[in-house]
């Protein structure tokens, strides 16, 4: 069974957590007009669906024709994948870094501290926001 394209925008639109309101308000369209589109009453024009793959950040095609998605999906997997590697990454290395300069005493001991504390507080951020992107998605 293919989906249809007001079925694709109430899917996004749930993947969001939004409501039909909300969604007008976004696209400068009545709450009315989302009903009837996810309805398939009526379907949106070419400039609604512009507009309406620039907010949920798909192609044209994939609210037509519900081709593209998964390029897209696995496009945004990768670049989590990278934060999350970048930011153990770099939290492994400060702790090394952190082992290595405790013996060390000297005038810029503060400074080192200081930069170490900041990478990791930057791998941190990077490791827990990819944790959240991920578990917001499987929701």
């Amino acid at each position: 069974m293919t989906s249809s394209i007001g079925s694709r925008i109430k899917k996004l639109r749930k993947s969001k957590n939004i409501s039909q309101e909300e969604l007008a308000n976004e696209l400068l369209v009545s709450r009315q007009t989302i009903s009837k589109w996810e309805s398939d009453i009526v379907s949106p024009d070419i400039k609604d669906i512009e507009m309406i793959s620039k907010f949920f950040e798909v192609s044209a095609d994939y609210l037509i024709n519900g081709k593209e998605k998964e390029r897209i999906a696995k496009q945004n997997n990768i670049w989590i994948f990278v934060c999350l590697a970048f930011g153990v990454i770099t939290i492994i290395g400060t702790i090394v870094l952190m082992i290595i300069n405790k013996g060390k005493e000297s005038p810029s001991s503060t400074i080192n501290f200081s930069y170490e504390v900041v990478l990791l507080i930057i791998g941190l951020l990077l490791v827990l926001g990819a944790i959240i992107y991920l578990l917001k998605k499987k929701k």
